[in-house]
């Protein structure tokens, strides 16, 4: 193994979602290294979809890992640093000895404790604060146009800043699974895009506050 390769192959992972495992940086804690499973890769996401998308649709249209990457250096050059605010910053790629990996922030308060996910909040406790932060982070996405293929509750992880207020970040789901990526290019189409992102975060949340 060389001493650029991450290893990964022995360590626990910290979160598991339907396409993606993710496992703490080995080399720096603040970080956050996120391994595609193999029924996501690009040859198996295009295999079921239909025919003729297969032919039209380049290979690249289907890396989830590349549509994270393309998509947060839209929103940085769109929005500049306020971004990471919202979002936490995207690296790019590395190697491990389980493949390719994607590395990005990993979400920590200010005291260093781990992020919460937004259902584990509910359960806990959802209060004025929480919906506060749920709002600005709506806000954000409806504002700058935040491409999102998957806004959903899991995917938005609080922790608290320096100044001990509470952030809202959506730490995945985004990046656009359009044919053609008109939201790269303009604003007013992004932002539609976003509104029905958001009208499906809302629905989503509402009903886990039914269900708590």
């Amino acid at each position: 193994m060389t001493a650029s390769l991450l290893a990964l192959a022995s360590a626990t992972p910290l979160y598991e979602g339907n396409n993606r495992v993710c496992y703490l940086h080995p080399r720096d804690p603040s970080l956050l290294v996120k391994i595609i499973k193999p029924s996501a890769e690009p040859h198996a996401l295009r295999r079921r979809t239909r025919k003729f998308q297969r032919r039209l649709l380049p290979l690249r249209h289907y890396d989830i890992q590349d549509r994270e990457i393309r998509a947060y250096r839209v929103l940085l050059r769109r929005v500049g640093p306020e971004v990471e605010t919202f979002i936490p910053p995207v690296h790019g790629m590395v190697q491990s000895d389980l493949g390719p990996c994607l590395v990005t922030d990993f979400v920590r308060g200010a005291d260093g404790a781990p992020g919460i996910a937004l259902p584990d909040l509910i359960r806990q406790g959802y209060d004025a604060e929480a919906m506060e932060s749920v709002e600005r982070l709506r806000r954000f996405v409806l504002d700058k146009g935040v491409a999102a293929c998957d806004f959903s509750p899991p995917n938005v992880v609080f922790a608290r800043n320096a100044a001990g207020m509470l952030e809202a970040k959506l730490v995945d789901g985004f990046g656009n699974t359009d044919y053609i990526p008109g939201w790269q290019w303009s604003l007013s189409i992004a932002r539609r895009g976003a509104r029905r992102a958001v009208r499906k975060f809302d629905r989503k949340l509402a009903l886990l506050m039914e269900e708590r």
